[in-house]
């Protein structure tokens, strides 16, 4: 159902988008007037050029070099142009946007019947996927890739996709699967000799450590590429590495350790000029020193990042803004801190980035608190509130997500190792039974696999008939935790923020008595409150319980 919604979704953004002039927002006249001039070719680098300065302009660069693909019947540049068009609608996080592009290339892809073009846009699906959540998605087209260039033998396409399937189950915490596909990765550039792309690696698998609380393996495998990159004298690679370094050394508590690392980085980059990297070590080091309250430096660092904003995604820019508004507030600046919220603000609504829309709006509730005007201090509150209910919703719909992904993952594991016994086993049979009787051998051979392939279609039809069982649970759920808790605890909410603002500002006004049903009241607030929050961990307890349940099933015996 959730699939069915995305696509339905993409389908109005298309044709919102599709209804509007290719030209409307990016391009003037006289720019529009080169640009008629130019191949597809030409339009694409142009294209990709303003990907990180101006969205309205590469987007428009993409869809004039996909109409004259299409007027002139070539594909091959019709895929192109599409594929341009998701990546930068992906690089400015409107993920559904980019979906839709990206399945529209695979269509062109099946048409041409292109494997090489297959491949590449699987790649882009399967990325885009995971950053929705979409999980299953994201592996199935990981795994198509895979098939695709191992018929090939393809190297470096091999590679690839264990690099896929190694940064999805990191982000799901699976740290042994993503560990295990990631060292497949250094063995197979250890036999080909490309010393680079395995020192880029094992930065990962440093990484990888660090996220699982390996930090003394996290070291020990930083530490040792880094000397390699210096042996390698790879400018680049030694700047990316450093600055892996950096976040490994920050995250055990190693902040001045860290900092020194990024700053090494950043001259590195900046000998190098590229930009994308120079800002983005601006930025962690702005933030390192915010975390060790030297909130001027902080500023000045993040000053400087605002420069680099041409290279920046919507998402950066709102954040940058919010961290911002948070340094002005420390520095006592309440007035420049507000301004710097709003800015956030305004590009996180503008965008959709639910997580900056609660963070900006509960800055504006701080700032508002401070300058001593309530209601408006108030109505952000409430909004920061509501956004946050909202996120607390999606993080549960994620929950869910990942757990029925990790369930089929098992699943699908347990399967391929009880098919590779069987196999085994046969094998075995099959190695004395030769001997005796071949024809009968070849009969048997045929009936057992036949059965095996049976049983695994039974199995997986059995697992999807649980996943759609536990689907409709969950939603049931959802909605019994929407209305019975987040619709109750809103008024709760306003009744105590109100009676306590009462309180605080006209309670010395009062007599005694009128103070004493004040504090009657705030303690019913907080007794319902305390219901309430006993109600959702009841809610979620269930929610385990129902999976728990669920999961019995789909285990092999």
């Amino acid at each position: 159902m959730i699939k069915t919604l995305n696509i339905f979704l993409c389908l109005v953004i298309f044709l919102l988008q599709f209804s509007t002039t290719v030209m409307a927002n990016g391009i003037d006249e006289a720019t529009l007037k080169k640009a008629k001039k130019k191949t597809p070719k030409e339009l694409l680098k142009l294209a990709k050029k303003n990907t990180h300065r101006n969205f309205d302009l590469a987007i428009a660069y993409a869809e004039l070099a996909e109409l004259k693909a299409k007027e002139a019947y070539n594909n091959d540049d019709v895929f192109e142009a599409l594929k341009q068009k998701g990546r930068i609608y992906e690089f400015n996080n409107l993920l559904l946007e980019a979906l839709m592009i990206y399945q529209q290339a695979e269509d062109i892809a099946n048409i041409n019947n292109n494997d090489k073009q297959r491949l590449s846009i699987y790649t882009d699906i399967a990325i885009t996927q995971r950053r929705l959540s979409n999980y299953s998605e994201t592996r199935k087209y990981h795994l198509d890739a895979l098939a695709i260039v191992e018929q090939t033998n393809n190297q470096q396409g091999i590679e690839n996709s264990y690099y896929g399937l190694a940064t999805l189950h990191k982000n799901l915490a699976n740290f042994d699967k993503a560990l295990e596909y990631y060292n497949k990765v250094v063995v197979s550039t250890k036999l080909s000799g490309d010393i680079y792309r395995m020192l880029n690696t094992r930065q990962y698998i440093a990484t990888t450590y660090s996220k699982a609380g390996q930090y003394d393996l996290a070291i020990k495998e930083i530490k040792e590429t880094f000397d390699e990159a210096i042996k390698l004298d790879d400018s680049l690679l030694i700047g990316t590495v450093a600055f892996d370094y950096g976040k490994i050394l920050s995250g055990q508590g190693k902040t001045k350790d860290a900092l020194d690392k990024y700053g090494f980085s950043l001259e590195i980059f900046e000998a190098l000029n590229h930009k994308p990297l120079i800002s983005r070590s601006l930025f962690y080091i702005g933030d390192t020193y915010a975390e060790l309250e030297d909130y001027n430096q902080a500023g000045k660092y993040f000053e400087t990042y605002q420069s680099y904003k041409r290279y920046m995604s919507f998402k950066s820019l709102s954040d940058l803004e919010y961290r911002l508004g948070q340094l002005y507030i420390k520095l006592g600046q309440p007035e420049i801190a507000k301004s710097s919220f709003l800015e956030s603000l305004e590009i996180a609504e503008e965008n959709k980035l639910k997580e900056l829309c609660q963070k900006s709006h509960h800055g504006l509730y701080e700032v508002y608190y401070d300058l001593n005007d309530l209601p408006k201090a108030l109505f952000h509150l409430d909004k920061s509130t509501a956004f946050k209910n909202s996120l607390l919703s999606e993080i549960e719909l994620k929950t869910i997500r990942e757990l029925n992904f990790q369930k089929e993952v098992k699943a699908s594991d347990e399967q391929i190792a009880e098919l590779q016994t069987q196999r085994k086993n046969i094998t075995i049979f099959s190695s004395i039974a030769v001997l005796a009787l071949v024809v009968g051998f070849s009969s048997i051979l045929l009936y057992v696999n036949r059965r095996s392939t049976e049983q695994l279609k039974q199995k997986n039809e059995e697992i999807r008939n649980q996943n759609v069982k536990l689907r409709e649970s969950n939603e049931i759920l959802h909605q019994f935790t929407y209305v019975a808790v987040h619709d109750l605890k809103e008024p709760v909410r306003n009744i105590g923020s109100f009676i306590s603002l009462l309180k605080r500002r006209f309670g010395k006004d009062f007599d005694e008595e009128a103070n004493e049903y004040m504090d009657f009241v705030l303690k019913g607030a907080r007794r319902i409150n305390k219901l309430l929050n006993d109600l959702e961990n009841y809610t979620s307890i269930s929610l385990q319980r129902l999976l728990d349940a669920t999961s019995e099933p789909s285990e092999c015996n």
